[in-house]
């Protein structure tokens, strides 16, 4: 869950990801993704201050689903853009901003922001392997030469030094599917994802590999609709399909189908994608278990493991980075600085080449931030549990 404010200290008068409060003092708005943490204060009747720069498939989404914002500029993937803006004197100034695959969701992408002697990347959410890094030409120019990096840090922890690579799990929650659907007919799957969105790359390709069409309800096809990537995935006639994702978020186990309450519970197949529950995990694990409700857990994560964001962090070699994700608990936030030391500490042992020392802040002040005014917001139960949001900590390297 984001916990980014909106405001870069590098870029005072734009916005990301966030659209309310201070940041509509902002003139210039990005938007790394559509889901929901990403885009509070878009829903206000009044609309945003100022154009809004994506992807070209979260404008869709956004179009769509929020007729209020009235400015939209799609950026292509990897074409340097400069975009004018008013700083807080009210200059007149330019930054080119680039767009690169975050590997999140559709439409996801990070921003790389450029002026003058400044470098700055904002990751968003992402999901990135080291191959897939080393195979962006945008971020191998970038190697030792960005100011900051924005960072999410949603798994940097040890407690997840590792997840299984997306294929590995989606095939894995494939041949589940089709070894269950092919006991009959009448045997069915409920895929019950713990958010309603962010899971739309693992429904690409379960549709892609099984050939079978997806049964959620009209009100999020209307999200999908005019997505291109998503055309062929879903259906909302429930019996065009054996694999559903119309399911109830108040229905704890997941063992009944809103769309066909009276099929025998015995017939239904719960699958439950997840990242949080797998501590721990390592290469030779299994990725799948089964909890107290006889309900499958597959390890699918949306997120860069601790140790890919490791692998980011030594590769790009950033001089700052901002971590876009603390949690509210102190002894939590102690364990994340900790696994963020033990990364610094790598890169200053195999960059010799820099001319000034590494440097982490101690976070001697910590304690200040559980006095700090924090934010609750209630998100739609489906969409979420509650969540707190606390400024981001600044970390020198």
């Amino acid at each position: 869950m984001s916990t980014f404010t909106g405001v870069m200290k590098e870029f005072p008068s734009l916005s990301i990801d966030r659209f309310d409060n201070e940041n509509l003092r902002s003139t210039v708005f990005l938007l790394s993704h559509c889901h929901a943490d990403h885009m509070m204060g878009l829903d206000n009747p009044n609309g945003i201050p100022g154009p809004l720069y994506l992807s070209p498939i979260s404008s869709v989404i956004v179009k769509k689903q929020y007729p209020n914002i009235k400015e939209l500029v799609v950026l292509k993937e990897n074409e340097p853009t400069p975009i004018k803006y008013s700083d807080v004197d009210g200059v007149t100034r330019f930054v080119t901003v680039t767009t690169v695959a975050a590997f999140h969701c559709p439409g996801s992408v990070m921003f790389l922001l450029e002026q003058e002697n400044v470098k700055v990347l904002y990751t968003g959410d992402f999901r990135l392997s080291k191959r897939h890094m080393e195979k962006i030409k945008r971020l191998k120019n970038l190697v030792g030469s960005i100011d900051t990096i924005y960072i999410d840090s949603t798994f940097l922890s040890t407690d997840y030094l590792n997840f299984p690579g997306q294929i590995r799990s989606a095939t894995t929650i494939c041949k589940i599917i089709n070894e269950w659907i092919g006991k009959s007919p009448k045997h069915v799957i409920s895929l019950k994802m713990p958010a309603r969105y962010g899971y739309e790359m693992l429904y690409i390709e379960i549709g892609k590999r099984l050939k079978v069409k997806i049964h959620i309800n009209e009100s999020e096809m209307e999200k999908y609709r005019y997505i291109p990537e998503l055309d062929n995935v879903f259906t909302t006639v429930p019996s065009k399909s054996p694999i559903h994702a119309c399911f109830d978020y108040y229905n704890k186990n997941g063992r009944s189908l809103t769309c066909n309450p009276d099929i025998d519970p015995a017939l239904i197949r719960v699958i439950k994608p997840t990242a949080m529950l797998w501590r721990q995990w390592q290469e030779s694990s299994d990725i799948v278990k089964l909890d107290e409700n006889k309900n499958v857990r597959v390890c699918y994560s949306n997120h860069s493991s601790m140790s890919e964001i490791r692998d980011f962090l030594l590769y790009l070699k950033p001089k700052n980075v901002e971590l876009n994700v603390l949690p509210q608990n102190e002894l939590q936030r102690r364990t994340m600085l900790d696994a963020l030391s033990e990364i610094v500490n790598e890169i200053q042992s195999t960059n010799i080449n820099r001319q000034a020392p590494i440097h982490v802040s101690s976070w001697d002040n910590l304690s200040k931030l559980s006095k700090l005014n924090m934010t609750r917001y209630s998100r739609r139960r489906d969409e979420g549990e509650h969540s707190t949001l606390c400024p981001p900590k600044r970390k020198k390297l």
